[in-house]
């Protein structure tokens, strides 16, 4: 009995020490980085580092964060941060946001992002730290922009998970609930039930250690969509394909739409400034063309079509609406 509990004394010492060289070297790490920005002519700080978490996790709490760089009129401060990390393979990651975040943009602009529980968590794997799964949730969120509200989101939450073949490709789980924007728009209330999204991302590279040694970050190559919903007011959409990055960079692929009152959606667009209202009845007669051949879905005041993205353009049946968007550099 008495060489068990010797044993269990040294291998209790041992871990300790463990322990403490871990807190010591993140501690001094995040300092590092910290006094670091002074070199990329940047303006970063906190009003102090704490540590926690024994015997299982590195846990560090940042006091009031800052980062700037006064020469684009560009900040970021928070009350306060929490990160924490195990010590053992698998290397697990998390860490509690802060309640309260402020920006100031270049223009002046000073937006302030309240959130309750808002908990971030990533798994990495590998001798590289390859990301693995990783899940941002919260709720509360409230975005407020020079004082006036401006977005909220009652409940969100966002899972990745890098595929077990394709280390570059993440599935892709997005939620947000009750998303409240500031005033009602045209026939649409200010509230959106539901925006819903299940996908996968297939990146030029996958998310791990050398992301600071690579020239650039990893670019986009092409986005899955398997299942996209959003419910506001009235209007359902259903939308489902997927696009690649073309030779230069470009969008090109097709997503199939179904837009359950259409019309609300229209004229929410021209409430909202997206569209002129010089060319909405235009885009109307249009569209409702396009309903018109499919009966069915015409009768149930639906619109089916597609989204699609080709040679540069942009296109919801046959009418062009724009430039397709950019993936990624020219020549992936």
């Amino acid at each position: 009995m008495r060489g068990f509990l010797t044993v269990v004394a040294v291998l209790a010492i041992l871990w300790s020490g463990w322990w403490g060289a871990a807190s010591y070297l993140a501690a001094s790490s995040v300092r590092a980085w910290f006094d670091d920005q002074a070199r990329f002519g940047r303006m970063a700080g906190h009003d102090g580092v704490a540590m926690a978490g024994f015997p299982r996790w590195v846990s560090l709490r940042l006091e009031n964060p800052y980062l700037a760089n006064p020469f684009i009129g560009l900040s970021w401060a928070a009350s306060g941060m929490e990160l924490r990390a195990t010590l053992h393979p698998p290397v697990r990651l998390e860490a509690r946001l802060p309640q309260r975040q402020t920006v100031r943009l270049p223009d002046g602009t000073v937006a302030e992002l309240h959130s309750e529980n808002a908990h971030a968590s990533a798994r990495l794997a590998g001798l590289d730290l390859r990301l693995d799964q990783a899940e941002l949730t919260g709720s509360g969120v409230v975005l407020t922009t020079n004082g006036q509200a401006g977005a909220a989101v009652q409940a969100f939450g966002l899972r990745l998970r890098a595929e077990d073949d394709a280390p570059a490709r993440y599935r892709v789980v997005l939620e947000l609930e009750g998303l409240d924007g500031p005033s009602p728009a045209g026939p649409l209330p200010a509230r959106a039930e539901l925006l819903a999204l299940a996908g996968a991302a297939t990146l030029s590279a996958p998310l791990d250690r050398h992301l600071d040694s690579r020239p650039a970050p990893p670019s986009v190559e092409a986005i899955d969509i398997d299942a996209l919903r959003l419910v506001w007011g009235r209007v359902e959409l259903e939308a489902k394909g997927g696009v690649q990055a073309d030779a230069q960079g470009l969008a090109e692929g097709r997503i199939d739409l179904r837009i359950g009152h259409w019309r609300d959606l229209l004229a929410a667009a021209v409430a909202m400034g997206a569209l002129d209202p010089e060319i909405a009845d235009t885009w109307e007669r249009a569209l409702k063309m396009i309903a018109a051949e499919d009966a069915q879905a015409a009768a149930e005041d639906a619109l089916v079509t597609a989204l699609t993205f080709r040679s540069g353009r942009m296109r919801i049946g046959p009418l062009p609406i724009g430039p397709a968007p950019r993936l990624g550099p020219p020549g992936q």
